[in-house]
């Protein structure tokens, strides 16, 4: 499995978007841009209104929280 950063998921998003509003469905936008249609709700929920700095906060957030919620459940302890 690839893993896009925002950074490069946030262009694509707004092409996506871009090719909607110009009649596209969403299965022509997910062959243009070569993704499952899955994919393509799923990133449209994920990063909707974000920007690319904001995207890579997100991102960094996720991985800071996954990272305490390891320590945490090495060590034991409940929430």
């Amino acid at each position: 499995m690839k893993q896009h950063t925002a950074e490069a998921i946030i262009p694509k998003r707004r092409q996506a978007e871009a090719d909607l509003a110009q009649g596209l469905n969403s299965a022509q936008v997910c062959q243009r841009l070569a993704i499952r249609a899955q994919t393509f709700h799923r990133r449209r929920n994920q990063y909707g209104g974000l920007q690319a700095d904001e995207a890579k906060c997100l991102k960094e957030r996720e991985a800071e929280n996954t990272r305490l919620k390891c320590l945490i459940a090495e060590f034991g302890m409940s929430c």
